[in-house]
């Protein structure tokens, strides 16, 4: 459940990505300009190794206030009260205290009062790792390593050690690098797969990672092994 929903995410915000500005860039082709669409081959995940301090004091405040039988939350004008005094010390992050105590409730009416624990239920660095390959091909990147996890304790950047949290990640897209357009015509008959326009090739790329952006362009039809020797490339 965890990395489907990571991978979700991580979709959502590469769409996010590509409508940005620095998704794109011009080229002049005789008097006309066109824009090109460069896909990134390459991104960082953080992922939180603890919960953040501003995190942990929420955390203990509900816990302290947990009902004797352990099964019901304080109401959020209660823990909104009890917060306030609190607030000052949380700084910018002060205004998503209640975003997160209403993340924790919701968590606690499936997995009860151990999601008030400061231990981490799961290695979100392990698990990633386990299923990068996945990522990277659902996200079109570089293979094999166009994708790399740190944790954001060991950011310089403190927006990034502080926004960070527990079962939210945080990927960010590198600038696209030197690359070139292609188009891969299929000469086979009666397989389905005709051409492929405005593949991009960056530079470095090996043969696995060719055929692996091509099935990601191309994830509603099923490439036997067959498929891939066939495919001839075209500047």
């Amino acid at each position: 459940r965890y990395i489907d929903d990571t991978a979700h995410t991580f979709r959502l915000q590469l769409k996010q990505y590509k409508s940005s500005k620095s998704f794109k860039s011009s080229t002049s082709v005789g008097s006309h300009s066109v824009t090109q669409f460069i896909p990134p081959s390459d991104a960082v995940v953080w992922v939180a190794k603890a919960y953040p301090a501003w995190q942990a004091q929420i955390l203990e405040i509900m816990a302290a206030n947990l009902s004797d039988d352990g099964k019901t939350l304080a109401d959020n004008a209660t823990l909104a009260q009890l917060l306030r005094p609190h607030l000052k010390t949380m700084g910018k992050m002060a205004k998503r205290a209640m975003p997160f105590v209403q993340l924790v409730r919701e968590r606690f009416v499936i997995h009860g009062k151990r999601v008030l624990q400061l231990q981490l239920e799961v290695d979100e660095c392990e698990v990633i790792k386990k299923n990068l390959s996945y990522l990277i091909s659902t996200l079109g990147l570089r293979q094999p390593d166009g994708l790399k996890i740190n944790y954001s304790c060991d950011s310089n950047d403190s927006r990034i050690e502080e926004s960070v949290c527990p079962l939210e990640p945080l990927i960010l897209f590198c600038e696209p690098s030197t690359s070139a357009s292609m188009t891969f015509l299929n000469p086979d008959i009666g397989s389905g797969l005709f051409t492929l326009n405005g593949v991009t090739i960056f530079d470095g790329d090996t043969y696995t990672d060719v055929v692996s952006r091509v099935v990601n362009h191309c994830r509603s039809l099923a490439l036997n092994s067959k498929g891939k020797s066939f495919l001839n490339f075209i500047i």
